[in-house]
């Protein structure tokens, strides 16, 4: 188990309203920014930014973070069409080995977000044809979880298998 994660009691899969909120958010984050590093805490965090063309994100954002804690994987071209749904079945990876996979994606930028229908897998699609998945089931601890700067948008894969989002006080959206 990572640590830093946190646990919590198991609970139904995500639900259909709850999915494409989260989706919407974590797409409206990620969708144009490019991986520009990683940080090494107590897990792995993916730091991603906006360069060049865009200067910042379509919920006005200029840096997203991804803390990765849970196995993830990522596919050199388009991934299979059948994708893992449990931890269990990603392969166990060494650090040194995770860190030359995200290499391959420094500076690529994310075109397409997506979670899996029934628990919040996590798909980011490249420029080049990559893909990250991260791993969103699991019985005790959060998966990942997907903070932004300066606007404090926060997404979990939570325990059981759950997504949770948090948006900075404000208006309502379309208020």
């Amino acid at each position: 188990m990572g640590r830093g994660r946190r646990p919590g009691p198991a609970s139904p899969a995500v639900n259909a309203a709850e999915r494409a909120h989260a989706e919407a958010l974590l797409g409206g984050a990620l969708v144009g920014a490019g991986l520009e590093g990683v940080r090494f805490w107590d897990t792995l965090v993916l730091l991603f930014a906006y360069r060049g063309g865009r200067a910042v994100s379509a919920v006005g954002v200029d840096e997203v973070w991804l803390r990765l804690e849970s196995r993830w994987v990522v596919f050199a071209s388009a991934p299979p069409p059948s994708l893992p749904d449990r931890e269990e079945e990603l392969p166990e990876v060494a650090l040194a080995a995770q860190l030359a996979l995200l290499a391959r994606l420094a500076g690529r930028r994310v075109t397409r977000v997506s979670l899996g229908p029934e628990h919040p897998h996590l798909l980011l699609t490249f420029d080049s044809g990559a893909a990250l998945f991260a791993n969103g089931r699991h019985d005790r601890y959060e998966c990942w979880e997907l903070g932004t700067i300066p606007s404090s948008v926060t997404v979990v894969a939570l325990p059981g298998g759950r997504v949770s989002y948090s948006l900075p006080p404000g208006p309502e959206p379309g208020g």
